[in-house]
């Protein structure tokens, strides 16, 4: 018979606004959802929100395969084009932005219910850790942006609380919307591809001890892996490849074609190195004309990057130490000397939290957590989850493109709060770091 798993302890059930002072956060987080009115310059456009606006753009009702863009799958242009219905004559990027802070205010009761099924009955820790995650201008300060940073961010707390939910309740219809989670995920940014492979292997581990809970996550598993497969084949279809679009082959081959003209060291290597990138682009857009043309652009890409592999792991290694001593998160309003936010003097004091403040973090809790896991003969369900995925989204946004690793590591931020509000417990009351995992899905 196989055993059940068994609930966390039930404490501080009741999560409402107003409960232990929780309306302050959410009072917070109005207040700087407000400034995008009362300052409509934060509300931003990012390089990428062009490319979203064009496949909105091709979208047509009559033709399905419209939805099938050469660089941007569907759900964000579509988030555009449901932001621009919503406009009433108001800006649309003020629009946008409105509609990210509200998503981002709904997912704070469940970054809070997270937290605590991870830490316990701390309500100061997990008051504390929930306030970082509204205040910290890391955090929050993509939902002022047309990009897909926000979305990404707030959804993966969905998917992860879903997850954990249906893991630690064995129900049926988190694990559903768990699957509905996943799919939004892939088909927002197709570098969450990782997230299936690590699903599986963490659904067969579960598997050893606990059959009838892992059978169902299998199963609910097949819908965003079929849907997503059905996407690739649509593609396939439209393009002549199969993939989810063109973005990471183009990001490899135009990093190899850039670097090698960098790497001449040339009094001329800026002007090449300008053309080098502008003849790919080019390329790139004259490819997407004709299936024919997608197709063959495909293929040449992908014999460069063949040719080259060795020389782009190779470039790729360099940035390692770039990568490292770069930011954790986004912070676009540093970099483009945007108006004040509220709280944005926060950045005097913690600035982006650097990189290699999450990393050293994340080595930590893993090595904890190991241990706590050989010492116990147990295997920690949730927290292996969090601490895989952080990771794996590190692994993939060094190796899968040319820079901007603090953007593309926004979505797991939320991951790294609850970590280190783990290690942090540690300090609320006196216990070893083997014992911060004692709240986890074992």
């Amino acid at each position: 018979m196989n055993q059940q798993f068994t609930p966390p302890p039930k404490q501080h059930n009741k999560i409402g606004i107003l409960a232990d002072n929780y309306w302050v956060i959410y009072l917070i987080a109005i207040i700087e959802a407000s400034w995008s009115f009362l300052v409509p310059s934060s509300c931003i456009e990012q390089n990428d929100t062009g490319s979203f606006l064009t496949a909105l753009g091709n979208y047509s009702l009559h033709d399905f395969f419209s939805l099938f863009d050469f660089s941007r799958p569907p759900v964000y242009p579509l988030f555009l084009g449901l932001c621009r219905f919503l406009t009433f004559g108001w800006d649309m990027l003020l629009t946008v932005s409105l509609v990210q802070w509200s998503v981002f205010i709904i997912s704070i009761r469940y970054f809070r219910l997270l937290l605590q099924t991870f830490v316990g009955n701390r309500p100061r820790l997990i008051w504390t850790a929930t306030l970082f995650y509204v205040v910290f201008p890391g955090s929050y300060e993509c939902n002022y942006v047309a990009i897909t940073e926000s979305l990404s961010t707030t959804c993966m707390v969905f998917f992860i609380y879903t997850t954990v939910n249906g893991l630690c309740q064995t129900r049926a219809k988190s694990l559903w919307w768990s699957a509905l989670w996943l799919s939004v995920l892939l088909l927002l940014k197709p570098a969450f591809i990782y997230l299936i492979p690590l699903m599986i292997c963490g659904w067969g581990i579960v598997c050893l001890h606990h059959k009838a809970i892992a059978l169902k996550g299998l199963t609910v598993l097949a819908i965003p892996v079929l849907l997503y497969i059905g996407y690739c084949t649509g593609f396939q279809h439209k393009f002549g490849f199969f993939a989810p679009s063109i973005i990471s082959t183009y990001n490899s081959d135009i990093n190899i074609r850039t670097s090698m003209v960098t790497d001449r060291q040339t009094e001329e290597a800026g002007s090449a190195l300008e053309a080098a990138h502008l003849e790919a682009m080019n390329e790139s857009l004259e490819a997407r004309k004709t299936r024919q043309g997608a197709q063959d652009y495909y293929d040449k890409a992908q014999q460069r990057i063949k040719e080259n592999h060795a020389y782009l792991l190779k470039l790729q290694v360099s940035r390692l130490l770039s990568m490292f001593n770069g930011d954790s998160n986004y912070r676009i309003y540093r970099e483009r000397g945007q108006g004040l936010q509220p709280f944005s003097y926060l950045y005097i004091l913690l600035s982006p939290l650097p990189m290699k403040v999450c990393i050293y973090s994340w080595l930590t809790y893993t090595i904890c957590l190991v241990y706590a896991m050989l010492r116990r003969r147990k295997v920690f369900y949730s927290a292996v989850l969090i601490s895989s995925i952080w990771i794996s989204n590190l692994f993939v946004a060094w190796y899968g493109s040319w820079g901007d690793y603090g953007r593309l590591n926004q979505a797991v931020f939320p991951l790294f709060i609850i970590m280190a509000a783990q290690l942090m417990s540690v300090l609320t009351k006196r216990q070893s770091f083997t014992k911060i995992f004692k709240f986890c899905q074992s």
